[in-house]
């Protein structure tokens, strides 16, 4: 998205913001006449699986030692 102007729930009015704590985050964004609005909740409860053993045999169990949730959100891995 093309905006004109930006402002997110910490003042900040650039496009990305970085965020190191948890709570409630939202940005509006214009563009002429025209407005939108988006927010998240960030939370610090997060639960990241890690395996505690892996078997790299290439059955496709297991062969990689990576948190299981990198593996479940798209990302790509080659070795």
């Amino acid at each position: 998205m093309n905006a004109n102007t930006l402002l997110w729930s910490t003042g900040e009015t650039s496009s990305s913001i970085l965020v190191t704590q948890p709570g409630y985050y939202w940005v509006k964004a214009w563009n002429g006449s025209c407005v939108t609005t988006d927010s998240i909740w960030i939370r610090r409860d997060c639960y990241l699986n890690i395996p505690n053993a892996f078997s790299p045999n290439t059955d496709g169990l297991n062969d990689y030692f990576l948190p299981r949730e990198l593996l479940s959100s798209g990302l790509t891995f080659s070795a």
